[in-house]
């Protein structure tokens, strides 16, 4: 029976094979040749890896002398090596019924099977027992020990579940064939997912018809999901694609595909972009600085495009599959792809990454951290210092002692989706409320154009979000040929968004999403950029003055540097910082105002290396208004700092 103790290979919790003393070649608990002829045609099966002969030849064994305890053993070894945990602990508990002393590792091993079943009392009872046994060696007890401990985690899990209500996308999802590995655009209204279809052009050696995986998508329309509809060629193929996720403004595809032509290893990560008539391209590979001979697969990246999360085996790797991301250079190209580190990454198998729109909550699924068997989905954000947190179990029912893979998380927090076959005869999609505690931060989204201010063509551009006032860049997307461009916006903070493309003017807004805002509504900015030509300006929306003076905020700095930068590399022009009020006051103190804040500005820039001679400042008071100074709103925008080209 020496193979018995296999089971701990097949059971999340257990790390370390463990080598049982052998037996004895005869078999001692059954004076039935007939039964032992039995026995040894099962055990030729099993050999020849023909579980259901083996397991038919055992039963008759059984059935000839229910007290062979032997052949209870080697049933549980069968049910182990086909997969049916239910019938390892059955046959278990037979033989333990029988003579719980005759195999050493029988509470070992059956302690296993609960747990992996969810049975995690007895799974805890069942180590305890076996620490007793003085027929045991010191390893498997070390083991047996911290196996309590997970045990302890796991029963504490089930005795605080989080509220779980899954729910149906809708009757036009609810399709035949199995879909699994959701992924959500930015604004909720594109999923796609992954579906198995009968592969009619393939066959198994039995006849049956083999599957294949294609992507499907279906729209958020008229307040329900509609019918899915195939992504189509080039994406489609008559391979697998899988384990997708679709970019933030929805014009990227990144997948999963295995054993091409072009790949580098088993399974590599390639794109698809869609072109500017909104049609997809044909995939292509990653590179060789994603792509290894090892296993890239799983991808999810940052909404701004900027980083790459995958799992992947790749040398370095601190277990099995480990979680790793790369970085988008200034190049356009993959940076040296970096291990999350031991945090996030255990001895075991960490997978299934995505990296939330707010761009610093992570879930991914670990069969290495402390959870309720298999599998478990798990929730880290990213410190103040850049650290990740220590991983936190979204708890039961979310998890079970089955596997749970594939979660994606809305841009608001509170909706997540993922695929399961719990509640239907096939697996499904399916969304519940995510438990507060393991929500992410709340994001909107800024949708626009960019276009040329005169001509009003398209233009591609640099569209960068920073927080204020410490200057941090939050988000950077470019906008597509189309001009258009989406960038999340983690609600609660001040920002600066800077669009800036070669030739132009740069284009600044401000966005204060600070106190009550209602992020279920987002923002919408048209952006038209100016060429430096005499007479053109651009308006600086991040410079702030405090209350009637003429003192610099803090929260300026970020727009205050950037244009130093912009101005000291625009050799030969020269710029006029104006500066405006509103028609608030007397015109002698607007106009006085206007010049000192003006001038202010002038100041800072100098200080900053900007050359003296491209540089100067006019004060205008309220004599050129763009706003109505009879409301509110129009008297904030008269309130302001302008770049102007005069040479």
């Amino acid at each position: 029976m020496n193979k018995l103790i296999k089971i701990i290979a097949t059971i999340a919790l257990l790390v370390t094979a463990i080598a049982a003393d052998a037996q004895h070649e005869a078999l001692t608990t059954t004076n039935s040749e007939r039964a032992k002829s039995y026995y040894y045609r099962a055990k030729s099966f099993l050999n020849r890896r023909d579980f259901a002969n083996a397991e038919i030849e055992i039963n008759k064994a059984l059935d000839t002398d229910p007290r062979f305890i032997e052949g209870h053993l080697l049933k549980a070894e069968i049910c182990i090596e086909g997969g049916a945990v239910e019938g390892v602990m059955e046959s278990l508990l037979a033989a333990r019924a029988i003579d719980s002393t005759f195999y050493p590792y029988l509470d070992y091993n059956l302690a296993g099977a609960c747990y992996e079943t969810g049975r995690y009392v007895d799974a805890k009872r069942y180590y305890s027992v076996f620490l007793n046994n003085p027929k045991a060696n010191a390893k498997s007890k070390e083991i047996a020990l911290k196996n309590i401990d997970k045990c302890q985690i796991a029963i504490d899990l089930v005795n605080n579940p989080v509220p779980f209500e899954p729910k149906s996308l809708g009757t036009d999802l609810e399709l035949p064939h199995e879909q699994y590995w959701p992924s959500l655009s930015l604004d909720g209204k594109t999923l796609v997912f992954t579906m198995m279809l009968p592969d009619s052009l393939h066959f198994r050696p039995d006849g049956s018809i083999m599957m294949q995986e294609d992507f499907y998508v279906t729209r958020f329309i008229d307040d329900k999901w509609q019918p899915a509809v195939p992504i189509g060629a080039p994406i489609n193929t008559a391979g697998n694609e899988g384990a997708q996720q679709i970019s933030a403004d929805g014009n990227t595809l990144v997948f999963t595909g295995c054993n091409r032509r072009d790949g580098y290893g088993q399974c590599d990560i390639y794109f698809a972009k869609k072109d500017i008539y909104g049609q997809w391209g044909k995939p292509y590979n990653a590179g060789s600085t994603i792509n290894t001979s090892m296993s890239e697969k799983q991808p999810s990246l940052s909404p701004d495009g900027r980083f790459l999360f995958f799992s992947s085996n790749r040398a370095g790797s601190l277990g099995k599959m480990d979680i790793w991301v790369s970085e988008l250079g200034a190049d356009g190209r993959w940076g040296k792809p970096k291990n999350l580190g031991p945090t996030i990454n255990t001895p075991e198998d960490d997978i299934c990454p995505f990296i939330h729109p707010d761009n610093q909550t992570l879930y991914f699924s670990s069969d290495g951290h402390p959870g309720l068997g298999k599998k478990d989905i798990f929730m880290s954000r990213l410190d103040s210092a850049g650290h990740w947190t220590e991983p936190v179990n979204l708890g039961y029912p979310i998890n079970t002692h089955g596997d749970e893979i594939g979660l994606v998380v809305d841009n608001l927090g509170t909706t997540a989706y993922f695929s399961s076959n719990a509640y239907s005869p096939t697996k499904n999609i399916y969304t519940f409320e995510l438990p507060e505690a393991v929500r992410p931060n709340p994001v909107s989204y800024v949708s626009g154009l960019v276009t040329d201010a005169k001509t009003h063509l398209p233009l591609k551009a640099q569209v960068q979000l920073l927080n204020l006032p410490s200057g941090d860049t939050v988000m950077s997307v470019k906008s597509v040929e189309t001009g258009d461009f989406l960038v999340s916006l983690p609600v609660g903070r001040q920002y600066a968004m800077h669009a800036t493309s070669p030739g132009y003017l740069f284009n600044s807004q401000h966005f204060n999403l600070e106190g009550n805002y209602s992020f279920t509504k987002p923002y919408r900015v048209d952006i038209e950029l100016e060429k430096p030509e005499i007479g053109s300006n651009t308006i600086l929306r991040n410079i702030f003055f405090k209350f009637d003076s003429y003192e610099l905020m803090p929260q300026s700095f970020v727009e205050l540097d950037r244009m130093a930068d912009f101005i000291k590399n625009s050799v030969g022009i020269k710029f006029e910082i104006g500066g405006h009020t509103d028609n608030v006051g007397k015109d002698v103190y607007n106009q006085q105002l206007s010049e000192k804040r003006a001038k202010a500005v002038c100041d800072y820039l100098l200080a900053k290396g900007v050359n003296a001679g491209q540089l100067s400042f006019k004060g205008y008071g309220e004599s050129v208004p763009i706003g109505d100074n009879a409301t509110p709103e129009g008297r904030e925008m008269n309130r302001r700092t302008e770049l102007k080209v005069v040479q």
